[in-house]
């Protein structure tokens, strides 16, 4: 029996067996995990689209014993909502964005890459990825060095609270790191974004307290999501550039080519490889009927190599015409509202990298990745220079 679902770490290239699921069927029953999981597009964009999909709520009776910081993040996270509550943490991000003054990415790349390089080594995950988009996006909100290094230094943490079970370890810090965190961006949002809560108490008639949570559990969500999505992005980005052909012959070292690189690498090995939804009420996909209640699993990488879609799918073409119908970032409503800011800043990232050292080695033949089931991130890439 073929294993649906399997640790990335585990599996050499995923893709050949998404290519052979596909080949047998759009969607699939998978008996060991009691899941449905889906891997054609058709069969994936009619999911996301619908309206009686909904995202699986995580310990809804809080058994882990979260406190109430940590509560107050998983519960207003536009990620993990539905309905109504997921229209108003849906614009209380996109305010969110619109309110990200611009940060020079170079000028912030330098600066990590000052404190952290040695012997002309750099391990990009950790130097780069794991910190330089969190950062950029604290510095647009006028955080202070204090502060940014506070709360880098916890969303490691911070992401745990995502994860549906927890020992009571993880728990205790957990808590502890919420409880810190979440004051810090309390006093910051109540000096520097009041505006917006305004805003928002007046649209929804919320309760200040209540607008100034979801506030901040939003933007502790984007720097959680920053910290997988845009490092998977970064990193497998990079690998992909460094293997080209037009990196070995120093041709095309422009941004328009770069950003190309970048969007035709979230089709070809996005960070994330699928996303899992619960059905609200019986729904028919490919002839085949999922009763209410079911949990799917949308193969967002198969998809993103379906031949019905994409021509010569498991071939890199940064020319491709269709790319941006991706399913990386997902689609319908709770497709993910940072597409445009994660291409921008993997662009504008690793271009200015490039331009700054033109002799970039990678010393990593076989690159690893981290024991997770729904993404494919490398664990490091040590990069000379």
């Amino acid at each position: 029996m073929k294993k649906l679902l399997f640790l990335q770490s585990e599996v050499k290239n995923p893709f050949a067996l998404y290519e052979i699921m596909l080949k047998e069927g759009a969607i699939h029953w998978d008996k060991e995990n009691k899941t449905w999981v889906s891997y054609s597009y058709d069969a994936c964009t009619t999911i996301l689209n619908s309206a009686d999909v909904l995202i699986p709520q995580i310990d809804e009776k809080n058994v882990h014993q979260l406190n109430e910081f940590a509560l107050h993040i998983k519960n207003g996270l536009v990620r993990l909502s539905n309905g109504m509550q997921h229209e108003i943490t849906r614009e209380i991000t996109m305010y969110l964005f619109d309110g990200m003054k611009k940060i020079s990415i170079d000028l912030t790349l330098q600066s990590i890459l000052s404190t952290t390089t040695k012997n002309n080594k750099v391990d990009w995950v950790d130097t780069v990825c794991k910190q330089l988009p969190a950062l950029v996006i604290l510095q647009s909100f006028d955080f202070g060095d204090e502060e940014c290094d506070l709360i880098l230094g916890e969303i490691e943490l911070l992401k745990m609270i995502m994860l549906p079970h927890k020992n009571k370890e993880q728990v205790a810090r957990i808590n502890s790191s919420a409880e810190r965190i979440f004051k810090i961006i309390e006093n910051h949002i109540l000096e520097v974004q009041s505006g917006l809560v305004s805003r928002l108490v007046m649209k929804y008639k919320l309760e200040y307290n209540d607008a100034v949570f979801l506030c901040i559990s939003n933007l502790i969500g984007l720097l959680i999501q920053s910290y997988d999505g845009c490092r998977g992005i970064l990193s497998n980005a990079i690998l992909r550039i460094l293997k080209s052909k037009e990196f070995s012959e120093q041709k095309c070292m422009h941004q328009e080519w770069v950003e190309k690189m970048v969007i035709e690498t979230l089709r070809f090995d996005p960070p994330f490889h699928h996303t899992k939804r619960i059905v609200g009420k019986d729904m028919v996909v490919n002839n085949i009927t999922i009763k209410k209640g079911a949990s799917i699993v949308v193969m967002l990488a198969a998809a993103n190599r379906d031949k019905k879609k994409f021509n010569n799918p498991n071939n890199f073409s940064i020319e491709r015409h269709n790319v941006n119908e991706c399913l990386t970032f997902g689609m319908g409503s709770h497709m993910c509202l940072a597409k445009h800011f994660s291409i921008h800043l993997a662009t504008e990232t690793i271009y200015h990298f490039l331009k700054m050292y033109k002799t970039i080695t990678l010393l990593e033949n076989d690159v690893q990745y981290e024991p997770v089931m729904h993404a494919r991130l490398p664990k490091y890439i040590t990069l000379s220079f």
